[in-house]
């Protein structure tokens, strides 16, 4: 397992960077069947008149280190979404190298592992660049004016032989913070995880400058 930091190279308050990108799972989001084939992001949370935030995951199906934090960012969607929360998840890795994170292959782990939220395919990688991704996971939390507010991992555990499970309390921290209206954490903390798998000579001159 490669170890690879999170950037932090996207400022906070800056405008979130938008996206359209195609949804690979059929997903039930409060309460309503996801039938979108493609989410443009400034426009899905335009029409959500209770919008209050959102959370953009970085991750992929087969990472250890997602894995391991799959379950319980389902946990935490389900918690949030119902308090005005946008969640969603985007693959960046190479498809043509790594077919687990194939689109057909995402549709059967977000039905496996309950996302309640759109598992969304960045084919080209250009929107893993716009937010300076570079691990799976990789976490972006906005406020409801789409700024910046938090970025970075959703705990500290990783994968490990004693079994210690992945709890989300770095997230769960920010998110309760930005609905009580205060503002971003000064404790940022880098996420750790796999590197994303770059198609051959797409890989950002950012990557190599990662800490």
């Amino acid at each position: 397992m490669a170890k690879t930091p999170s950037t932090m190279k996207l400022t906070l308050g800056a405008p979130v960077p938008n996206f359209t990108l195609p949804v690979t799972n059929a997903y039930n989001n409060n309460n309503t069947t996801g039938t979108e084939t493609s989410i443009n992001l400034h426009e899905d949370c335009t029409k959500s008149s209770e919008l209050r935030g959102g959370v953009i995951v970085f991750t992929c199906n087969h990472c250890p280190f997602a894995k391991h934090i799959a379950d319980v960012l389902s946990e935490i969607a389900n918690e949030y979404l119902p308090q005005g929360i946008k969640f969603y998840a985007i693959n960046s890795n190479d498809a043509d190298r790594f077919p687990q994170d194939s689109p057909e292959a995402m549709a059967v782990e977000a039905k496996r592992r309950g996302f309640n939220f759109p598992y969304l395919f960045d084919e080209t990688q250009n929107t893993a660049k716009a937010y300076y991704a570079a691990c799976t996971p990789d976490v972006f939390v906005f406020d409801k004016a789409l700024k910046l507010y938090y970025c970075g991992g959703i705990d500290e555990t990783t994968p490990n032989k004693e079994g210690i499970k992945a709890h989300g309390k770095y997230l769960k921290s920010a998110l309760t913070s930005l609905l009580a209206g205060d503002p971003p954490p000064s404790n940022q903390q880098p996420s750790i995880g796999c590197n994303i798998k770059w198609k051959p000579g797409n890989a950002p001159a950012y990557f190599a400058e990662a800490p």
